[in-house]
């Protein structure tokens, strides 16, 4: 594997975040159906809350010292028995990136900086992030429940696991 750094994204990346999370939203537009605003971007409307909110924390990767993707970790959950965990809010490899256990690694690692209870939750039309995340939640030898709650709750898996 190459080498992987997961870092912290200070305020002063915030416009490298929101320019991958463009990127992010597009490669997902097949499964979430989200058009362009006029402005010709999606937007992510709680981007600035990672750096006022306790509880978000938004993570930048580097593979081989380049830009390789981010994560939005955040403690909102959808499940009641869930209230409090740690979620994925966001997670996104640039395809450049991709199938060399980058995403893998980068998964990994954060949720072992945040031990206790997760939620991560997967559109049901994404199956490639359905399988990814089933893999990495194994490799981290934990038990884990997987929830289908219904289209009012949400439109697709919920992985619930404590670490």
């Amino acid at each position: 594997m190459t080498s992987l750094n997961v870092m912290r994204a200070g305020e002063g990346q915030k416009k490298v975040l929101a320019r991958l999370l463009e990127l992010y939203q597009y490669d997902l537009s097949d499964v979430t159906g989200k058009e362009l605003a006029e402005s010709g971007l999606y937007g992510y409307v709680y981007l600035d809350d990672y750096w006022r909110e306790e509880g978000r924390e938004a993570y930048l990767f580097l593979s081989e010292g380049k830009l390789a993707g981010f994560a939005l970790v955040n403690r909102y959950a959808l499940l009641p028995a869930n209230q409090d965990a740690y979620s994925i809010a966001e997670f996104f490899v640039l395809k450049t990136h991709r199938r060399r256990s980058i995403g893998t690694a980068a998964a990994r690692e954060i949720i072992r900086q945040h031990q206790g209870k997760w939620e991560i939750r997967v559109f049901a039309k994404n199956e490639g992030a359905i399988a990814f995340w089933r893999q990495v939640i194994r490799e981290l030898g934990v038990e884990f429940v997987e929830t289908l709650p219904g289209a009012e709750l949400w439109q697709g898996v919920i992985f619930s696991f404590t670490l």
